[in-house]
C-alpha cells in the first residue's frame, strides 16, 4: 500500500449497523524455528469495534453487562485451514442499570458487590451496583444484538466494516451505561486470515 492515512468519513461500513464509532482490525502469524527451518502456523486476525446502543443520554444508575465466549481453535496445516468450534456460551455478568437490554441466560450466583470510582471522570461520583454473574449472555441493544445461545447469532461478516474476512466469531462483548453519556457498547471477533 502506497497510502497510510485516509479520511475516516469514506470508511468502508455498512450504515444498516447504525452508529459504529470505531473499528480496529490486525494479524498476527504464528510461526516457530525448528533447527533451520521455520515452521509457519496460522494467520489469526482480531476484530474490535464498538457503536453506539442508542442515540440517547442514559438516565439512571450506571450500569455494565459482559461475556468472554470460548472458542476452541483447531488447525489443519495441510489445507492451511483453521477451524474455531464453539465450547459453550461463557463466563457472563450484569450490574446495574442496562435498561432492560442485556441478560444473563442462565444466573449462577447474585447481589454481589461491584464498585467503579475514579477521580479522573469528572466530579467525585462513584457507583456501587449489585452484579448478577453467569453462564451466557442475551442482548438486544445496537448495533449488534446476540444471543450466546445460538451460534449461528455469533458469527459476524467483517466485510460489513471494511475487514475482508466474513466469518469473525465474537471474543468478547461489554456493554456500560454511564448516567449521562450515550451507552457504548464494544465488541472483540477472532477470525483466521490467509497465509497468502
Amino acid at each position: 500500500m502506497s497510502e497510510c492515512c485516509y479520511i475516516t468519513t469514506n470508511f468502508p461500513i455498512d450504515k444498516s449497523l447504525g452508529c459504529i464509532i470505531s473499528v480496529n482490525a490486525s494479524t498476527s502469524t504464528e510461526s516457530s524455528k525448528l533447527g533451520d527451518c521455520v515452521i509457519v502456523g496460522p494467520t489469526i486476525g482480531n476484530l474490535s469495534m464498538a457503536g453506539y446502543v442508542k442515540d440517547t443520554y442514559h438516565v439512571g444508575c450506571h450500569g455494565r453487562a459482559s461475556v468472554q465466549i470460548p472458542w476452541i481453535r483447531k488447525y489443519d496445516c495441510d489445507t492451511d485451514t483453521v477451524y474455531f468450534i464453539f465450547s459453550g456460551e461463557g463466563n457472563s455478568s450484569v450490574a446495574g442499570d442496562v435498561e432492560g437490554l442485556a441478560s444473563l441466560n442462565t444466573v449462577v450466583v447474585t447481589d454481589q458487590i461491584s464498585i467503579n470510582a475514579s477521580s479522573t471522570s469528572g466530579p467525585a461520583l462513584y457507583s456501587i451496583m449489585s452484579q448478577d454473574n453467569g453462564y451466557g449472555l442475551s442482548y438486544v441493544g445496537n448495533p449488534i444484538s446476540f444471543d450466546t445461545s445460538i451460534e449461528g447469532r455469533l458469527m459476524f461478516d467483517g466485510n460489513r466494516v471494511g475487514i475482508p474476512y466474513s466469518e469473525c466469531y465474537l471474543q468478547n462483548f461489554s456493554v456500560d451505561f454511564v448516567p449521562g453519556q450515550i451507552p457504548v457498547a464494544t465488541y472483540s471477533y477472532v477470525f483466521a486470515a490467509s497465509n497468502t
